[in-house]
């Protein structure tokens, strides 16, 4: 049903802001990625390591020959 106005969008955008919102848009969404994927390599490697006091890393030394 046409009522005779125009649609009006929420957004004031023209048809030339598009591409540029939508590159934005792309480029925060992959800059949260990438803090995920930080946090949990960050998880996985480090926060989950139990090398410590406790449990040492084995040592170096060099052997001893026969």
């Amino acid at each position: 049903m046409n009522t005779g106005t125009p649609y009006v969008s929420a957004l004031a955008c023209t048809p030339e802001q598009w591409p540029l919102l939508y590159l934005c848009t792309v480029a925060v969404l992959a800059g949260f990625g990438l803090l995920v994927n930080l946090g949990v390599l960050y998880a996985s490697v480090f926060a989950t390591d139990d090398a410590g006091s406790a449990a040492p890393t084995p040592s170096a030394a060099p052997r001893r020959a026969r």
